[in-house]
């Protein structure tokens, strides 16, 4: 299976963009599915249901944080490159989803979620290509 056919796999069974996202990647980079899971699980329906920056966008930053994150705040090089990285994904993102909110991706209510799969197979593809 590939990630992004687990990550649609894990969306079709109920979590969310956010979770399918990270739960497709999270253990190539270090952290245990279970942990993905859970720490990207706030983030579903665009933060907390307020339909605000998409999931999908969410789990793939986190993600970004694993592989590009810092954990030195005087490291002002560490934080210029996570930064880029970020900025790179969004401008990615945003050309080929649209926008970063999931007001206007899902462009449905919940229980239809019409362009969430695209959503995060975007968000997978740009962090096999770009990250791992």
């Amino acid at each position: 299976m590939t990630n992004q056919e687990k990550a649609l796999h894990l969306f079709q069974n109920g979590y969310s963009c956010a979770q399918a996202t990270m739960g497709s990647l999270c253990e190539q980079l270090g952290m245990k599915l279970e942990d993905g899971l859970k720490i990207s699980s706030p983030y579903c329906g665009g933060i907390g249901g307020t339909k605000d920056i998409c999931g999908a966008v969410n789990g793939a930053i986190l993600l970004i944080a694993l592989k590009c994150g810092y954990s030195d705040a005087h490291n002002d090089e560490a934080k210029k490159a996570q930064n880029q990285e970020v900025q790179k994904f969004l401008e990615y993102f945003k050309n080929e989803n649209g926008s970063l909110h999931c007001r206007d991706i899902a462009k449905c209510d919940e229980d239809k979620k019409v362009n969430c799969p695209k959503a995060i197979q975007t968000a997978v593809k740009y962090i096999e290509e770009n990250i791992l």
